[in-house]
């Protein structure tokens, strides 16, 4: 053998010694990637339960089914959104006050790594702002910031202050009057 063919077999057998280690180092990234969304996709890893605490006027299973769309899905197909490792508690309280406008404080509590207590509290209904309409008397919540932010019930005499306005509320939340003009009007 001449040097020429020397220098040729050592640089195939050095091509095929980097090809070898390029497989398995993808073989093994693959292999741990491929072990750490198993382990991501074991119940013991799950938010697998939830409850609610605490008095509230909304509708409970409305609060359920918001908190189980949140909890239920994937992450790109892969990643479950109920992991312990990946899941949101500052997002949930975020969607549940958004949705549920009425809420005057959510709390998520872990007592272990698989349950949610959801801790809640209604705000204090102090005042209503009410529109005369083609069907009657519409009645709303209305909190201190001068947001209406619930359909009240209709009281047969007003146990609590009242606003009467002409304006119709399209949608909750809305504000209607503001924080400053609310506090000098209750004086």
């Amino acid at each position: 053998m001449n040097k020429t063919e020397i220098l040729r077999s050592s640089r195939e057998r050095e091509k095929k010694l980097k090809n070898t280690k390029r497989l398995f180092g993808s073989l093994l990234v693959l292999l741990i990637v491929g072990s750490f969304l198993l382990l991501l996709n074991l119940n013991f890893f799950r938010l697998t339960d939830f409850s609610f605490s605490g008095q509230t006027s909304q509708d409970l299973s409305a609060l359920k089914q918001t908190v189980r769309g949140e909890l239920d899905g994937h992450y790109f197909g892969l990643v479950p959104n109920n992991s312990v490792f990946f899941f949101s508690k500052t997002n949930l309280i975020i969607l549940l006050k958004q949705k549920f406008p009425g809420l005057q404080s959510v709390k998520i509590d872990s007592p272990n790594l698989n349950t949610l207590i959801i801790k809640i509290a209604d705000r204090e209904s102090k005042t209503l702002w009410c529109a005369n309409s083609a069907s009657g008397k519409l009645c709303f919540y209305l909190n201190d910031e001068g947001l209406v932010y619930q359909t009240a019930p209709n009281f047969s005499e007003a146990i609590i202050m009242e606003f009467d306005s002409s304006a119709v509320i399209k949608k909750l939340p809305t504000r209607v009057i503001s924080s400053q003009d609310l506090s000098r009007a209750k004086i």
